[in-house]
């Protein structure tokens, strides 16, 4: 009895099928590559996006402990002391419970080390008013009166230490 029909096609299209299936697999490991990866990615695109289109690339937060001393805006002798979570050239996090409210204006003293003080206003840009574990209470702050020299300086101290 001679080869049916389907028999004859399923033998001329095997390398097809074959072919096909290890293409299949291949786009899964892909994909499961960036699943996994995700965030990092998502990194390396946004940072060549902005170098090719010319945008700002965001400066890296340092995960950076350091007092802080905080002249409170409804008092010119209330001071409270407080340290940060994380510090760019740009702002910091600082843990306090209760963080001050949104849009408020402080000065501060931002102790890095003994040789190192910086002195500068800051709005608070976000507030995380619940504690939990990895998000402590506090605020996200923005420098304001920063020179380009100190937000250097501090880059170039957060980046060596």
């Amino acid at each position: 009895m001679g080869r049916g029909f389907s028999e004859a096609r399923t033998k001329e299209n095997l390398p097809w099928l074959m072919g096909g299936l290890a293409l299949f697999i291949f786009l899964i490991v892909i994909l499961a590559f960036a699943l996994k990866n995700w965030f990092r990615l998502r990194g390396y695109y946004h940072y060549f996006y902005r170098k090719l289109t010319s945008e700002p690339v965001k400066d890296f937060r340092y995960e950076r402990q350091a007092d802080v001393v905080i002249q409170m805006p409804f008092g010119p002798d209330l001071v409270h002391r407080a340290n940060t979570r994380n510090i760019s050239r740009n702002g910091m996090y600082v843990r306090m419970n209760p963080p001050l409210k949104k849009e408020d204006v402080f000065s501060f003293l931002l102790v890095l080390s003994d040789d190192f003080k910086l002195k500068g206003k800051a709005q608070v840009f976000w507030v995380q008013d619940r504690w939990s574990e990895h998000h402590p209470s506090g605020m996200g702050c923005k420098f304001l009166n920063l020179s380009e020299s100190e937000k250097n300086r501090l880059h170039a101290f957060l980046r060596g230490k």
